[in-house]
């Protein structure tokens, strides 16, 4: 009678008791009871075990569900990272494309302002690290004085300058001629003008002319120096360089860029401009206005010529099309890829002869016919311009 109300007690505490403790607690019970039931014990101790094993798999099953998580939240970052990294490059390229547009599209401007038969000539200063552009019979080059001493070989001072050359042409010999002396005075504040314009012919009466043939092979788009020798008494004498280039022998060669990619440009009516490049350098272009003419419809482009040499003869050649696709501002770039991707098959290719010259150093606006009677559908244009036939200006 006793032993039953021992099992009954422990009955009772077991339903009172989560499922988790039931074990644990009926075994103490047992123990206090005296109970000898080994049967009961050997059950307890299995379901004591299988429990242990239960939350040993739950615990186990656990750790993996939280390590998928982990890796999923993993991939989670590295895809926006992603995602994140392709906007900034679109951007980036979009930032780059409009600074080399707006670049070359001043260098142009600056040269149409020359007045013809105009020499040009810039001032080198060893305080100024910055390059200067010179205008040439060819095109435009680069000048900075990159270093200034004494050459005790050639017992006379040298300057090192760097040439940048921005014409598609390789020069192996010009020559630079000018003047070079002390800085130049400063106006004096409440100064008369004609006072000063009287100093400024005095100075120059104290500049030291020069005139040196360099034979230096000067490669297309990028960086060569030469040492121009300079009878100069101290470096005080060569505060101010004053320099022009004349083009004496040169080649044609081949734009580097050219070669690896190809130029294709984007253009679309009424929008921004485009850099391209060519055989011989780079060129801008701009799609100003479509007519219709006939079957076909007109279309007027502005190319501008950053060289010195005048094209008679090009080609337009590539594929027209509805108006292109404008990213939005909250568009992913994947879906803004997308977007072009179906405009790209809606194009129709197209071949076109410019008869109108590209002038050198300035925009020329040109037109071409295009084998399409709705100009709505002549909005947007990929193109490549290639270079025909080119005249080359005389040596002066």
């Amino acid at each position: 009678m006793k032993r039953l109300s021992y099992r009954l007690f422990a009955f009772m505490l077991s339903a009172m008791t989560p499922f988790s403790h039931r074990f644990s607690v009926l075994a103490a019970v047992l123990l206090l009871s005296g109970c000898q039931d080994k049967e009961l014990a050997r059950k307890v101790e299995m379901l004591e075990t299988e429990l242990a094993e239960v939350k040993a798999s739950s615990t186990k099953q656990v750790a993996e569900a939280l390590a998928k998580v982990e890796e999923m939240g993993r991939r989670l970052e590295t895809t926006q990272q992603m995602s994140q990294d392709a906007a900034n490059q679109v951007a980036t390229t979009a930032t780059s494309s409009d600074a080399n547009f707006q670049r070359f599209e001043k260098a142009i401007a600056e040269l149409a302002q020359n007045q013809p038969g105009v020499k040009g000539q810039v001032f080198l200063s060893p305080n100024v690290k910055t390059p200067t552009a010179l205008q040439t019979q060819f095109g435009v080059l680069l000048l900075r004085l990159e270093a200034l001493g004494f050459d005790s070989s050639l017992n006379q001072y040298v300057a090192k300058i760097g040439i940048g050359n921005l014409i598609g042409l390789s020069v192996q010999e010009f020559t630079a001629k000018g003047d070079f002396g002390g800085g130049a005075p400063k106006l004096i504040p409440g100064e008369d003008q004609s006072e000063y314009v009287k100093r400024m012919e005095v100075w120059e009466k104290t500049l030291t002319p020069y005139e040196q043939k360099i034979e230096i092979n000067v490669s297309p788009e990028g960086w060569t120096s030469f040492e121009l020798p300079l009878n100069a008494s101290s470096e005080t004498d060569l505060q101010l360089i004053r320099i022009a280039i004349s083009i004496n022998k040169a080649q044609l060669a081949p734009s580097a860029a050219a070669k690896q990619q190809g130029g294709v440009a984007q253009l679309t009516v009424g929008g921004g401009g485009s850099t391209i490049e060519t055989k011989y350098g780079e060129f801008l272009m701009k799609l100003i206005a479509t007519e219709t003419e006939g079957a076909a419809t007109r279309v007027y482009v502005n190319i501008g010529n950053p060289l010195g040499f005048t094209i008679s003869k090009c080609r337009l050649t590539g594929k027209f099309g509805i108006r292109a696709p404008e990213k939005l501002a909250s568009e992913r770039p994947e879906m803004f890829a997308q977007r072009m991707k179906q405009w790209a098959t809606t194009l129709v290719d197209f071949d076109s002869v410019v008869i109108e010259p590209l002038l050198p150093s300035r925009w020329s606006r040109v037109s071409i016919l295009i084998p399409e009677s709705d100009p709505n559908k002549v909005q947007s244009m990929l193109t490549t311009l290639k270079l025909e036939n080119l005249r080359l200006p005389m040596s002066q």
